[in-house]
This record gives structure tokens, sequence and C-alpha cells, in this order.
């Protein structure tokens, strides 16, 4: 399954990723670099096998909050 991060703000697709996992590690190095507060704008979407079918996984603060419940995980 694939996950592909997107910028909200300016529409533009920030990166694709092979699994979630390496979407939150990617969400995790940007708030290490820029702040918490960086995830406001981002959302992730989880790509259906069809590759054309797109599921909202987490957006702004629901990220974080994400992103910290696999940290605790």
């Amino acid at each position: 399954m694939q996950y592909q991060l997107w910028d909200q703000e300016n529409g533009n697709l920030i990166g694709d990723f092979a699994d979630q996992a390496h979407a939150l590690d990617f969400v995790r190095q940007e708030i290490d670099a820029r702040g918490p507060s960086i995830v406001n704008g981002m959302a992730m979407l989880r790509v259906g096998e069809d590759r054309h079918s797109l599921q909202l996984i987490a957006e702004g603060p629901h990220l974080l909050r994400l992103l910290r419940t696999e940290v605790a995980v």
C-alpha cells in the first residue's frame, strides 16, 4: 500500500512513500527541522490498489497525533 503526503495550502504533492512508516519518518524529520507547526498544512493519504482512489489518513494536528501514537506503540 502506498502513502502520499500533500501540502494542503498549495495543493502540491510532497512525496510518495512505500508505507505509512516511511511517510511518518519523513514527517518526523520535517518536525525536527522546522518544528511541529509544519504539519498544519500537511495531509497523509493512502493510495488504493487501483492507484486512483485516495483515502485520507490524517491531516494537520491529527497527523501529529498519529505520529505520536505510532512512536508510543
